[in-house]
């Protein structure tokens, strides 16, 4: 069976990690009772338990599209979405378990239109000029048609056998990194509802970001992006394939098998004491999918704050952390004892650090125990030695 990515048919789009590491429940809402959204497909975010809009369109039979949040979050990750024929309305079941930063240990809820402006994105097109966006609302003009209030970025990702795919630049497919988009001008429609982003070198691309700051024509300001896919520019055109160079054929060419702990020739659990056993289990169970070399998270090995002050470590594990690019999901579930192992598996192991020890955790969770909100790089900073 061929797996090669010329072989995979590409997904109508792309999302960052950091914006939905888990897609839990998606659902069509056709219901015009859901309002000026209807007709659009929801996916409710496990991970970030939250909901996006999935705004699609169909150019010569191809599909693509991007996704917008909403601007709200669930208690709980939801797992299971459905519109209601009765009323028009959307229901979630939610649960909290590994990869979520969601708090509580289930929820149900219901999301439905109360009338009134929604200040979203109803509508994504491209074309050869640029991206249009038809907002639920009218925007205000002179804010709209001001090119300093978008921000565009675009990136790609590399197909490995690893979990996930840091972002690569599509000018320079070695590095790292996203590519600023020039936005030459931005136009409003008549009716004030639809803003066409003028992008001379627009082109296909795995990922792309059009960041706003818009003020609506009821002086409403909002902040939010809309993250899509380009396969196409124009009916007719042959859908591009995401990767863009040899030097994205990872996949095929250059891949660097994960190697787990446990087939370490070297490792003899005799002489390990029963934490560092115990550490080394946790984290090749929960901790080597996303922080291998070349996943979706930074190896640990190279971590700054796996080596930094056990203030910050501890509260990144019970509390989650907020990344430039990622997140990392809270781990609080972990008994005190397991918390503690790993971590200091981790730290003795390629950083030379004290082990931490199981009263730290406990300690630092009674401290922290009414936090909701992951951890973001400024306020850690603070707590590193």
């Amino acid at each position: 069976e061929d797996i090669s990515p010329e072989a995979i048919e590409p997904p109508v789009c792309w999302i960052p990690h950091g914006v939905d590491n888990s897609t839990g429940a998606m659902e069509y809402a056709g219901d015009a009772r859901w309002g000026p959204l209807a007709g659009n497909f929801v996916l409710a975010s496990y991970g970030r338990g939250t909901l996006f809009a999935l705004l699609t369109e169909e150019l010569g039979g191809v599909e693509q599209g991007g996704v917008v949040r909403f601007p709200f979050a669930f208690s709980s990750g939801p797992v299971r979405a459905r519109m209601n024929p009765a009323d028009g309305q959307l229901y979630l079941m939610g649960m909290r378990g590994w990869g979520t930063a969601a708090r509580e240990d289930a929820s149900f809820d219901r999301v439905r239109y109360a009338g009134g402006p929604a200040y979203l994105p109803s509508r994504l097109q491209v074309n050869r000029e640029g991206v249009s966006l038809t907002f639920s609302d009218p925007l205000d003009r002179t804010v709209a048609e001001d090119a300093e209030n978008y921000r565009v970025e675009r990136w790609e990702y590399r197909y490995t056998r690893r979990y996930g795919s840091p972002e690569f630049s599509v000018a320079n497919p070695d590095e790292e990194g996203r590519d600023p988009v020039a936005v030459a001008g931005a136009r409003l429609s008549a009716d004030g509802r639809t803003v066409h982003l003028e992008i001379p070198d627009i082109a296909p691309v795995m990922q792309q970001s059009v960041e706003y700051r818009l003020r609506f024509a009821d002086g409403r300001e909002v902040e939010n992006a809309v993250y899509h896919t380009i396969h196409v520019l124009a009916d007719g055109d042959e859908p591009a394939r995401p990767l863009r160079a040899q030097a994205l054929r990872e996949f095929a060419d250059e891949v660097e098998e994960v190697v787990s702990e446990a087939e370490d020739a070297d490792e003899d659990d005799a002489d390990r004491p029963e934490w560092y056993v115990t550490g080394r289990e946790s984290y090749e169970m929960n901790c080597i999918a996303c922080h291998s070399r070349g996943g979706v998270a930074p190896a640990l090995e190279d971590s700054e704050w796996a080596g930094s002050s056990r203030e910050a470590l501890v509260r990144i594990l019970l509390h989650g952390k907020e990344g430039e690019r990622t997140i990392m999901t809270p781990f609080g579930w972990m008994d005190d004892e397991e918390l503690a192992a790993v971590l200091s598996y981790v730290r003795v192991r390629w950083h030379e650090k004290e082990r931490i020890d199981p009263s730290d955790v406990r300690r630092i969770r009674g401290e922290t125990a009414g936090r909701e909100d992951l951890w973001t790089e400024e306020e850690l900073r603070k707590l590193v030695e």
